[in-house]
């Protein structure tokens, strides 16, 4: 039994330090939170998830950012992201700061990723996802750039990487990279509610990506469901509602702020947590019911 524990946690969208002392909980406000407020008067967001392009190796079924489905190879131009992350920054603070996909090891332009999300973030925690098929091609000015802006590693494990995973971990010590997280995906998830007739404060109260703010094309989203919709939508000629995200080039801090924490249209077309049903991975097949929740069959009990 662990008598005392130390750790972080979000309540409200705020960050705070819990100090567990014989089964009694302290929570402290962050200070660096403080800190960062006091100093840029900006309301500060857990994470913001950056595509740097929506091109995947990997092809999972029920794909929660609907890479599996996408019918364009969108990468992100560097030029347009330069001052996208700038104007953002003028907006809000996030503690830590995803580079995902799709692949983002696939993006010939990665390590200008790293250069200018630090630039526009000098202290949130910067994190690189990756599956890490491609980490054994990548060059020594990759490996450079990582530790020049301190970038971190999250590792998602999917059963194909099982047999190479201690391989690349060697790999990622050899580099003295930090891995921040290691993320275990044996199964995914069945959330979608076809219906749309969901509680929509109800699925934002307990939703696993409610912290995933999205940044696409100079525009802020609540979630990547609610970012990359239209991927599912063309794919599969559904009509399910678009949000349209808010501009960060025309609104203000707080306007940006309250839109994303609010729920939205979308989120009437999730079910919330306590009702997902979960699928082993597998490789997907295209098919509208690899997210539809009430698909009944190969669900994990």
């Amino acid at each position: 039994m662990k008598f005392i524990s130390f750790k972080n946690e979000y309540l409200n969208d705020k960050k705070y330090k819990v100090l567990t002392l014989f089964g009694i909980k302290f929570r402290f406000k962050s200070k660096k939170q403080n800190q960062i407020n006091n100093c840029n008067y900006l309301q500060t967001l857990p994470r913001l998830e950056i595509h740097v392009c929506d091109k995947c190796n990997l092809n999972c079924r029920g794909c929660t950012h609907y890479c599996n489905v996408a019918q364009e190879d969108r990468f992100v131009d560097i030029s347009n992201f330069e001052k996208d992350i700038k104007e953002v920054a003028k907006k809000l603070n996030f503690y830590e700061i995803k580079l995902l996909g799709g692949e983002p090891l696939l993006h010939p332009n990665l390590i200008e990723f790293f250069r200018l999300t630090r630039q526009a973030f000098p202290t949130s925690k910067i994190i690189l996802t990756t599956n890490l098929i491609l980490l054994d091609t990548m060059k020594e000015n990759f490996w450079e750039a990582m530790k020049k802006h301190n970038i971190v590693f999250q590792l998602t494990k999917y059963p194909p990487m099982n047999e190479k995973f201690v391989h690349y971990l060697d790999l990622i010590a050899s580099h003295n990279i930090i891995i921040d997280n290691i993320h275990v995906a044996n199964e995914f998830w069945l959330f979608k509610n076809p219906n749309g007739d969901s509680n929509s404060q109800e699925v934002y109260k307990q939703c696993p990506e409610a912290y995933c703010r999205q940044l696409r094309d100079g525009r802020l989203y609540i979630c990547p469901d609610a970012c990359y919709m239209d991927y599912y939508n063309k794919y599969f000629s559904k009509n399910i509602p678009v949000d349209k995200g808010i501009d960060v080039y025309k609104h203000s801090s707080e306007e940006i702020y309250n839109y994303l924490t609010t729920p939205k249209e979308t989120c009437k077309f999730c079910f919330a947590k306590d009702k997902f049903k979960y699928v082993p991975w597998e490789k997907s097949q295209k098919k509208y019911d690899e997210w539809d929740g009430e698909v009944a069959n190969e669900v994990i009990v």
